[in-house]
């Protein structure tokens, strides 16, 4: 480093000379924001404005601690300045845990300062060089736990030692590295790595953040997967002021036929009075007298909520002495509540009922719909529950027993939905080659074992919010796709499938692709491993005149013709077309079109 550098980072500590940034970090359940990673830049347009070259001369100067502590003081400090919610995460290099005066309780300090709870605070360990002691590590993040802090590690798959810092540290969070997130729409080992440390996090009780999320395809396949914390460009930039609501378009990257999967909020609604801002309060008293059962009135401006005054608390602020004498001739704004739930017509039940339970702060008994904004009318968290508790009730009824998948009922009554609906679908018959010899030959605990991954690997490759996965008995499996990505879903299972067929489920001696299995012949024919068949038939929104008997029957053809191909296929056709079916040979990788 030249000496002009030296003498730059010195004085960049020396005079704090650093910009503190947010980026918000986004819950996928709530639709909210969950909390912010505060972050550090340089002096503008000088050699040290990017963090990576700011601590790294740092470094080289024997700094690294000073510009760590000073970073985590105007990170606290500009959090509260700003008035953020949520939680904040704050980047911690090792090397800061190990000081002995970082154990004295500075940062609660910092915080007690800013009137910030450890609570909320989440202490990021970012791993920029090999960690030597990590049983002095794990005892200095066991005291900031004793403390009240909550512990993540940031950039796992970037650093020298990831793994093993999970396994000492067993954090509350991890972070992905950036690297795996970028283009995952198209990188199936990434898409696997993601899915191995999911799947570790829920086995140890931690909370997975993917961040570096910048595509609209990168989000929309993490949310497939499971992802629940979601960070980066897609939501929005590291900015010194950062948004306190992200916008709920983000959420979706297309809307669900909720009406077509039973799963609609719209039988729920009831009509809800609403009243414009400039309302006397005397009118609105007025009305709750005359309607006993009025529970709320709703103030809307220009067709959109705005607020929400209840019954009881209006009630009891005009029945004070002076009360009516003060509020009689004010607007009904100046006492209306903000803190309501909205949501838009179309987001699905589940949603709702997680962001409710999520939010037990605000006034949740009743919500509001609105159709782009505009208001519909009001629910009852009670009738929510209740219909989400009839709906699982029919689902178990009629749930596959070793899968949990819904059975022929449900299959056949949402296939009538869709084909009602006049929306554009996909149905995919999945079913399993050479999979009664596997049975006979490996066991049926191992053959059981193999439906399950089955239905593992439809589910993950479908949308759980806009698919439908069902079991219709045996090894065969319906998928009805609503979005415009059901080819690629089909080519993941197969490539999937697969694999695990290659690799978890293998139970034979050979190492080729045959195993023996007997007949009643008593005689051992060789089969191929086992394989998947998926034949489909795409349904666009302009076919008139079907019904779910040609569905079936194209159905049918198209299983048949990929059932009669080596290895894992996929076939579909066009439902009201004559093109020839469209085949995938996925043990090649090679295309056909007959």
């Amino acid at each position: 480093m030249d000496s002009s550098t030296s003498s730059l980072i010195k004085e960049i500590i020396t005079e704090q000379r650093l910009k503190v940034v947010f980026q918000p970090i986004a819950d996928l359940n709530t639709q909210a924001i969950f909390g912010y990673e505060g972050l550090i830049r340089g002096p503008t347009n000088s050699p040290l404005q990017s963090p990576v070259m700011l601590f790294y001369a740092a470094e080289l100067e024997g700094l690294s601690v000073e510009l760590d502590y000073l970073c985590r003081a105007l990170i606290i400090k500009q959090f509260a300045f700003l008035n953020l919610p949520g939680k904040l995460f704050i980047n911690v290099i090792p090397q800061s845990l190990l000081e002995q005066h970082y154990r004295k309780g500075q940062t609660k300090a910092l915080l007690d300062s800013a009137g910030i709870s450890q609570s909320r605070v989440v202490i990021e360990i970012t791993e920029s060089s090999p960690i030597e002691d990590f049983n002095e590590i794990s005892d200095a993040i066991h005291k900031y736990r004793e403390a009240g802090f909550t512990v993540a590690i940031d950039d796992l798959g970037a650093g020298y030692s990831g793994l093993k810092l999970w396994s000492e540290m067993v954090p509350d969070f991890v972070k992905i590295d950036r690297h795996f997130i970028q283009d995952v729409d198209k990188d199936r080992t990434k898409r696997q790595f993601i899915r191995a440390i999911i799947e570790i996090a829920q086995y140890l009780g931690a909370n997975v953040i993917t961040e570096g999320i910048e595509t609209l395809e990168e989000y929309s396949t993490l949310r497939k997967m499971g992802v629940e914390y979601v960070q980066g460009y897609y939501f929005s930039k590291p900015l010194a002021s950062p948004p306190q609501v992200l916008p709920t378009n983000l959420f979706r990257s297309d809307q669900r036929p909720f009406e077509i999967n039973g799963n609609s909020i719209s039988s729920l609604i009831e009509p809800v009075p609403s009243i414009q801002p400039h309302t006397h309060t005397k009118e609105l008293y007025d009305y709750f007298i005359n309607d006993p059962q009025a529970s709320c009135a709703v103030i809307v401006d220009a067709g959109k909520p705005v607020g929400l005054i209840r019954r009881e608390k209006l009630l009891e602020a005009l029945s004070s002495t002076y009360g009516r004498a003060l509020y009689d001739r004010k607007p009904v704004s100046e006492l209306m509540n903000t803190a309501f739930h909205t949501f838009e017509i179309d987001i699905s039940l589940e949603v709702i009922s997680k962001r409710l339970t999520n939010s037990s702060s605000l006034y949740n008994s009743e919500f509001f719909i609105t159709d782009e904004g505009t208001l519909v009318g009001k629910c009852t968290l009670l009738n929510l529950l209740k219909k989400i508790t009839d709906q699982r009730i029919e689902t178990v009824r009629y749930s596959n027993p070793l899968t949990g998948l819904p059975g022929n009922v449900p299959i056949e009554k949402q296939l009538d939905n869709y084909i009602a609906s006049g929306l554009a679908f996909s149905v995919a018959y999945i079913d399993l080659d050479n999979f009664k010899p596997f049975n006979d030959y490996c066991g049926y605990s191992k053959g059981d074992e193999m439906i399950k991954t089955l239905a593992r690997t439809l589910k993950r490759n479908s949308d759980s919010e806009m698919d439908f996965v069902g079991h219709i008995g045996g090894d065969d499996f319906i998928v009805i796709f609503s979005n415009d990505q059901w080819e690629e879903s089909c080519n993941s299972i197969i490539a999937d499938f697969d694999q695990e067929v290659r690799t978890r489920l293998r139970c034979c001696p050979q190492e080729n692709e045959i195993f023996p299995a007997h007949n009643r012949a008593d005689t051992a024919p060789i089969f191929p491993l086992t394989s998947v068949s998926i034949g489909a038939v795409a349904i666009n929104k302009y076919v008139e005149f079907f019904s779910k008997e040609d569905i079936h029957r194209r159905l049918t053809e198209a299983k048949s013709q990929a059932k009669a191909q080596m290895g894992s296929s996929f076939i579909y056709l066009q439902l009201g077309a004559n093109n020839p079916p469209t085949t995938r040979l996925a043990s090649t990788g090679m295309f056909a079109t007959e």
